[in-house]
């Protein structure tokens, strides 16, 4: 039976197309199915209103499918300087591993990378372009936000100085320029951003949280501080992340003390503050609290640039935690700490690996008794872990105390203020007055919750 050369043709063009769609079904979720799927897939982005810019870098890496939700481009030409924000229905484990892949390759220089395999922000520059990808997952969805900026002074910084010269002072020496994201004009704003209302309810996992740490969980939420984590469920057992537990500290102190404005923590105005690290441009959900925390002197900013990163979503160590609360809890320089002194008022069997920093916040901290934060937190132990990642609810627990054993406040306090306070509204004025903003405990209350702290 004759066969024409166009039937053959014909048949072998199938049998390609199936092999492929074989091919493409076996990696799925694999870096080469990532990198086919990729090479096939046409350049657009599907989105009904809102398209790329013509100049769009060809090389920054576009997960697919997704659907382009919103872009803002500066109105100044150098630096170039685009946001834009996409969303897909896969799984955020799978746009992780997409963009580790894509910007392991083409020369990409990687400042930050995801410390989970589900969230977490991207750094990286390729010759004169400078970009973060932040994976948010969501209930339905992943949101992928990404930034870009494209300036000729990347090659210069790129070309001048060693970023790893410990000796070099020069600006030109680092890598990256921490003020080519500051730009206040761009409006991209990520959901944590967006206002929201005090979650009113109670955590459908509120059963998961540690007995010894359900009243401080319950007065911080009530307090309006602590929200959902997704859905109604609260996590309190997975690592809080660093952004997180400074958001929680700035808010928490703020509100405590809301009506003490010399003890408030105070945020950068309407025109924003040149970003102190790479990591953490303006339009950061959290730039505002870790860069108040910056501008008080409690977060410290390394000398060298090209090292200057805050690392966002990495998780909280315990001796961070203690780190940036102590100095909030005293009002005065930390006192001088040695690994020996640190045994012998704690015990520790592993003070050694304590940070030399650390170390004098630890050793303050244990003046406060009972209500210092580490025994509210972690309670009795002789072994401190100090780099052990901190869970939510230990980083909440310790949240709900501020100040010493005789000059301090509690969450539970300032909810049993503000309830008197609004039975008795023409009072108000006069206990403003009288009474002392940071009110006494006694020497001898425990950290559980009682009426006198």
């Amino acid at each position: 039976m004759h066969i024409s050369i166009r039937k053959l043709l014909q048949y072998a063009g199938h049998a390609f197309a199936c092999l492929l769609l074989v091919v493409l079904a076996g990696c799925q979720n694999t870096g080469l199915g990532l990198s086919v799927e990729s090479a096939v897939a046409p350049r657009s982005v599907e989105s009904s209103n809102v398209s790329l810019p013509q100049d769009f870098p060809d090389i920054i890496p576009i997960y697919r499918p997704t659907i382009l939700k919103d872009l803002q481009r500066s109105p100044l030409n150098n630096p170039t300087n685009v946001a834009a924000r996409w969303s897909s229905k896969d799984s955020a484990n799978l746009v992780v591993r997409f963009y580790r892949d894509r910007l392991a390759q083409n020369n990409w220089r990687m400042l930050l990378n995801p410390t989970e395999s589900d969230r977490g922000t991207f750094l990286g520059q390729n010759r004169d372009l400078l970009v973060t990808v932040s994976i948010q997952p969501e209930a339905d969805r992943t949101d992928i936000l990404m930034q870009y900026v494209k300036s000729p002074q990347l090659l210069s910084s790129n070309a001048s100085g060693n970023p790893t010269d410990p000796n070099s002072n020069s600006p030109s020496s680092s890598t990256t320029n921490p003020g080519i994201f500051s730009n206040p004009g761009l409006q991209i704003r990520s959901r944590s951003e967006l206002p929201s209302q005090p979650f009113s309810g109670k955590f459908s996992d509120f059963d998961s949280v540690p007995a010894p740490l359900h009243a401080f969980i319950q007065d911080l939420t009530e307090l309006g501080i602590l929200q959902p984590k997704q859905g109604s469920q609260f996590e309190p057992n997975i690592s809080v992340t660093r952004r997180q537990y400074v958001a929680w500290l700035v808010a928490t102190n703020n509100r405590i003390y809301s009506n003490n404005p010399s003890r408030q923590i105070r945020l950068p105005q309407a025109a924003p503050d040149r970003p102190i690290f790479a990591d953490v441009p303006v339009k950061d959900p959290d730039f505002s609290a870790i860069q108040a925390l910056v501008n008080a002197g409690l977060i410290s900013a390394s000398p060298d640039p090209a090292k200057n990163l805050f690392k966002p979503d990495d998780p909280l160590t315990r001796e961070t935690l203690v780190l940036w609360k102590v100095p909030l809890d005293l009002r005065r320089p930390l006192p001088t700490a040695t690994v020996e002194a640190v045994k012998q008022a704690w015990g520790f069997q592993d003070s050694d690996r304590i940070s030399p920093d650390a170390l004098r916040a630890v050793l303050a901290d244990f003046a406060s008794g009972d209500l210092s934060n580490i025994r509210r937190s972690f309670g009795y132990t002789i072994v401190f872990q100090p780099q052990k990642p901190v869970t939510r609810a230990e980083a909440a627990a310790a949240l709900w105390y501020f100040g010493t054993l005789t000059d301090g406040l509690s969450a539970q306090r300032v909810l049993q203020q503000e309830r008197a306070a609004a039975k008795t509204p023409e009072s108000q004025s006069s206990d403003r007055t009288v009474n002392s903003p940071s009110p006494q405990p006694s020497v001898t209350n425990s950290p559980s919750p009682s009426p006198g702290i």
